[in-house]
């Protein structure tokens, strides 16, 4: 696949192994609508990639709440378009290490990434911090290259391709100032909420019939744009 070439990702660290359902199904829990989700959306699952002292000279990182020592680059063929945030955050829970998750469909990929760490109050249980990611994007284009970014320790290593990743999607998003990758993930966090909340108001305006609460929420989604628009030029 070009992108995957064009990240530049050292033979060393290919695997291309097929990752089999039952390993989630094992290793988290899920409810029955999550077992449902993961039948019907995913195809094929690959252990693409990892990323470990054995594979690149780059050096383990731990403390008290993280384990950074591998990183792993996942495939995930789906059948449709539309991916459940759940879905990658089971996909997630499942493997105790960072990932790059890649939703492949057609020739088109999807990038989903987070920081992660254990719960102080309950060391068995994974916290994923803010996920991002893409819109699908065209196979020509990669998210990032591999030998941008410092080889100093696992952690720093994929909190820049972390970093790199959602200063890209701020900007894309419209993000004029993009300095720093925590900012652009908590302008791209509040973003989607801001957004969520303008769909939902549209919803609610397409079955009012009320004339009076017509207008209002119509005035409420131009509030709601505004404030887009303000988070995008950083006011």
């Amino acid at each position: 696949m070009e992108f995957l070439d064009n990240m530049k990702i050292p033979g060393t660290c290919i695997v291309d192994k097929p990752v089999y359902k039952t390993l989630f199904f094992k290793n988290v829990q899920m409810s029955a609508a999550d077992k449902r989700s993961f039948d019907s959306f995913i195809s094929t699952i690959r252990l693409y990639a990892a990323f470990q002292p054995d594979t690149i000279n780059i050096p383990v990182y731990k403390d008290e709440i993280r384990d950074y020592s591998s990183v792993v680059v996942l495939l995930v063929t789906v059948k449709g378009k539309k991916i459940p945030s759940r879905l990658a955050e089971v996909i997630m829970h499942a493997i105790p290490y960072p990932m790059m998750l890649f939703f492949l469909y057609g020739e088109k990929w999807q990038l989903w990434m987070t920081g992660e760490h254990v719960n102080p109050s309950n060391p068995s249980q994974m916290v994923l911090e803010n996920m991002v990611h893409s819109e699908w994007m065209d196979e020509n284009q990669a998210p990032f290259a591999i030998s941008e970014v410092r080889f100093t320790n696992l952690y720093d290593f994929y909190t820049e391709l972390l970093d790199t990743f959602s200063k890209y999607l701020a900007a894309q998003k419209g993000m004029i100032h993009v300095t720093d990758g925590t900012e652009a993930r908590k302008f791209l966090y509040s973003m989607e909420e801001l957004e969520k909340e303008i769909d939902r108001k549209r919803v609610q305006l397409k079955k009012e019939d009320r004339f009076a609460r017509r207008v209002s929420l119509n005035v409420e989604i131009q509030k709601l744009k505004a404030q887009l628009q303000q988070m995008k030029e950083g006011e």
